[in-house]
């Protein structure tokens, strides 16, 4: 009833060839649904039967549990329960053995200010190396479902580098992410060989969805249908989650042809294939009538754990930094898209920023959506790149706080925008009357020439906003005093 890879069969290793013969025989580990909340006598039933319950899965009114086989079918028969499944192996989509943030123009993104910041961004995976100095500071937090307990710590690889294609910081060093201010969360489902079980995904999604998150990123796969992750996924996306998976890795070339990958080929969630620097599709990425996207997958650099894990072992990977290809890189670049779609957008719908990422990717057949690339490449400036910041007030004259010895008195400010300045939006307040500032756009120096002041303290307002309407002010005071100073005399 398991289906297995390399992961499953080391730990059976350690069983002696009778002991493990007898466990695989006798019992089986299945997903029961039951048809809504399960009570104590539903619990009481499966042990009656031998069975053992593994863990809860609330989000679709589930047990994970072990039982011999043979009590399968009277278990199916009991009228609360509405289906049973095999609980089995999903793995990591393998690297096709060991450039993307320019491509999809992030960077462009971020001189608008736009960096994710806010965002609650999940990464199912084989954990995160949060120690790494590219990842320390946005990483907050998550759980580990391979060994029940809050401690993600990567072990494979593949989870750091996925990760580090989000949200690598922007720090002068090693590399940078898609949204390099988002705050970042590990769930760890997979084991160091990058197998994990079917239920533990489930899990994953349900703590994404208890713990606020605003995008899943699931680079891991199985090609077995489970009625139990696709309940899990819709009612995620139902919650307003947005989910990104990776499309798969078993293509054969031809986009005519269809290879299915679970959960990416869910209605509820954004299935993507891997392109590379030309903007080709990568021999390897999955195609067919479920892909929605594409993105950059082939030789991406990104972080890796900064000790030895499996993929430093088996494969020769470089720990720290390293090029791995597959979808499960593409997967991550669209996740991070959208992290700064949210964030340029508070209050967005997960509706709103599939529809977004849609209808901005970059259409490279020129037919709209395909089987190869879905709907396009995904592109980050079109999506996300709005700008957010306001303008800047800088070098004002004279300063805040002042003396001044003269009746007459240049005012001045600087101001700059990356959208450029709306001339008409400047407003100025001299000493709380209304007036009209001369404005330099070459220079972006506003400036007023006040004239027979009197000695006294002075008051200034200016307001400015860009051409997309972003606001900035700024107050300051000066004084006037053109009377010098008085001999002291007379000293003693």
């Amino acid at each position: 009833m398991k289906k297995t890879i390399i992961g499953c069969l080391v730990i059976f290793a350690l069983l002696t060839p009778l002991a493990a013969a007898k466990a695989t025989e006798d019992m089986s580990r299945v997903i029961v649904v039951f048809k809504d909340k399960p009570k104590a006598e539903d619990f009481a039933f499966i042990e009656k039967c031998g069975g053992k319950v593994k863990r809860h899965l609330k989000l679709i009114n589930a047990g994970v549990i072990e039982i011999p086989a043979k009590a399968i079918e009277k278990l199916k028969k009991n009228p609360r329960v509405k289906y049973v499944e095999p609980d089995i192996r999903v793995h990591a989509f393998q690297e096709v053995v060991p450039w993307g943030v320019d491509r999809i123009d992030a960077d462009v993104v971020w001189t608008f200010g736009n960096k994710g910041v806010g965002v609650n961004v999940c990464v199912i995976d084989t954990g995160i190396d949060y120690t790494h100095p590219d990842l320390d500071d946005n990483y907050k937090g998550g759980y580990d479902f391979v060994n029940d307990d809050l401690d993600p710590l990567d072990d494979n690889g593949h989870g750091t580098h996925c990760a580090g294609i989000i949200a690598a910081e922007n720090n002068t060093e090693g590399v940078v992410g898609v949204a390099p201010g988002v705050n970042l969360y590990a769930v760890k489902v997979l084991n160091r060989f990058g197998s994990g079980w079917l239920s533990d995904i489930v899990a994953g999604i349900e703590w994404a969805v208890d713990n606020n998150m605003d995008v899943i990123s699931m680079s891991l796969g199985t090609s077995t249908y489970s009625s139990a992750l696709e309940e899990a996924c819709n009612a995620a996306y139902e919650a307003g989650l947005v989910l990104v998976a990776a499309a798969g890795n078993e293509g054969d070339g031809d986009p005519s042809t269809t290879e299915i990958s679970y959960p990416a080929a869910f209605d509820s969630v954004i299935a993507v294939g891997a392109t590379d620097e030309y903007d080709n599709v990568a021999d390897f990425s999955n195609t067919g009538e479920y892909l929605e996207l594409a993105a950059p997958g082939v030789n991406i650099l990104s972080t890796m754990p900064t000790y030895r894990v499996w993929l430093n072992i088996a494969y020769g990977v470089s720990e720290d930094y390293a090029e791995l290809s597959g979808t499960s890189m593409a997967c991550p670049h669209v996740a991070g898209v959208a992290a700064l779609i949210i964030a340029a957008n508070p209050g967005i719908s997960n509706v709103e920023v599939r529809q977004i990422l849609q209808q901005t990717a970059d259409d490279v057949n020129g037919d709209g959506w395909d089987s190869a690339y879905g709907y396009g490449l995904v592109d980050a400036d079109e999506a996300a790149g709005r700008d957010t910041l306001p303008p800047t007030i800088s070098d004002l004259t004279p300063a805040d706080g002042a003396y001044v010895n003269s009746s007459n008195v240049t005012i001045s400010a600087k101001i700059s925008d990356v959208s450029g300045i709306n001339e008409s939006s400047i407003v100025m307040l001299f000493d709380g009357d209304s007036v009209i500032p001369d404005f330099n756009s070459t220079t972006g120096v506003v400036s007023y020439y006040a004239e027979l002041l009197s000695d006294d303290l002075y008051s200034v307002y200016l307001e400015v906003s860009d051409t997309v309407g972003n606001t900035a002010n700024a107050s300051w005071n000066f004084t006037v005093d053109t009377n010098p100073p008085t001999a002291v005399t007379n000293v003693t």
